[in-house]
């Protein structure tokens, strides 16, 4: 998700990426009999600039009685906490908080199909004690199971880099780079499964004429973006409705590429994620694309964004005939 769609107060689920990302044993499972479990109330600590979640439970006698405990013992239980949600009670587990960037964050939690948010009352609650444990684990007094430091870290490098990699919306003055980034992009991709021949005389100055072109013919129906590092066009990114006349209610990636220099940096995933949120935007359910069928490095890094073969292939030709596979994302 992009930081402008997570709404304060409201609850959210985590992908599972996140935690292949981290590698923090301590974290809790992130499923439970093939659902999404826990829940996690999200929030800004507006000092680093990074969310934090708190996990959830609905085992409201288990954590009561180490609530109880703590409190005999210690005069009180800061990190956990039992509070209204929705029509009955949750359990917020502070000892179980870590730090996370929105691309982490799956989907809103809803009950009945509706978005539920958390009582401002209990907002404000939560807002203080994790104000307080984060105030007493830079005093070295540690009551979180994570391990909060090293994944704020790894958090923080990720947000850093975010700054330098950044995705708009193109226009027209983009022609150009555009046009050199995708001639480049086609040079590194695709050789040895298209011609030398072919590749070798491919015109920066036709495939900008093209993109004028396009701009003018596609506008309101193809939308056209460009991933930018250190303000500098590093790639393309061409969405539309699909073209296909067998899956006219999906959404197409016609074009995403990034210059081979920044291949295998995470940069491809940020704009596959970015896709995504457009497409779920706008409301589409499935997501398809074209990949030559011997571009074994793009079959791999769509099959790990979850998209799948649905057996439909067709011959283009680029000097010579190249048979093309489609692949598609159920949303």
């Amino acid at each position: 998700m992009n930081e402008s769609s997570i709404i304060p107060g409201y609850v959210y689920h985590i992908k599972d990426l996140y935690f292949d990302v981290v590698k923090d044993d301590l974290l809790m499972r992130n499923h439970e009999g093939g659902a999404f479990r826990p829940t996690y109330f999200c929030l800004k600590d507006e000092k680093t600039g990074l969310l934090w979640v708190v996990p959830m439970s609905a085992r409201i006698e288990k954590y009561r009685t180490i609530i109880e405990k703590d409190a005999a013992r210690y005069g009180k239980c800061l990190k956990i906490m039992i509070a209204r949600y929705g029509d009955g009670q949750s359990v917020f587990l502070f000892q179980n908080m870590f730090p996370i960037l929105p691309k982490y964050i799956d989907h809103v939690h809803t009950v009945a199909g509706i978005p539920m948010a958390v009582n401002p009352v209990v907002q404000d609650e939560i807002t203080k004690r994790f104000k307080e444990i984060r105030r007493l684990f830079s005093k070295g007094i540690k009551m979180v199971f994570p391990d909060i430091a090293n994944i704020e870290k790894i958090m923080a490098a990720e947000l850093a880099e975010n700054t330098r990699f950044t995705i708009r919306k193109a226009t027209k003055a983009d022609a150009h780079d555009i046009a050199t980034v995708l001639t480049l992009s086609w040079k590194s991709a695709y050789r040895g499964i298209m011609t030398d021949d072919f590749l070798d005389n491919l015109s920066v100055e036709k495939r900008e004429e093209r993109i004028n072109s396009d701009f003018e013919q596609y506008e309101g129906k193809s939308f056209f973006f460009v991933p930018e590092y250190d303000g500098n066009i590093i790639g393309n990114l061409l969405l539309s409705e699909c073209r296909d006349e067998d899956r006219t209610c999906a959404g197409e990636i016609i074009s995403i590429y990034l210059l081979e220099e920044f291949w295998d940096k995470g940069y491809g995933r940020k704009m596959m994620e970015y896709a995504i949120d457009i497409f779920e935007g706008m409301g589409y359910k499935e997501i398809v694309l074209w990949v030559t069928e011997k571009n074994d490095r793009a079959v791999r890094f769509y099959k790990k964004c979850n998209f799948t073969f649905d057996g439909t292939k067709k011959e283009m030709t680029f000097g010579e005939p190249v048979t093309i596979a489609r692949y598609v994302l159920q949303l």
